[in-house]
């Protein structure tokens, strides 16, 4: 779990830098490694919003 929360970190940082490809893989190296990660939810849902608005 701890990696894949910081992979969650990775992806929040990535997705403020604008970089939306870079945080999509790392929601996806986060989802595999553990599907249940505190967060992984809310920031699955920011990457889609940020998707739609691209």
């Amino acid at each position: 779990q701890r990696l894949a929360l910081r992979w969650i970190a990775v992806g929040e940082e990535r997705l403020g830098a604008g970089e939306l490809d870079a945080a999509q893989r790392a929601l996806l190296a986060a989802r595999t490694l553990d599907a249940t990660a505190p967060g992984l939810e809310a920031f699955a849902e920011r990457v889609r919003v940020a998707s739609a608005g691209r």
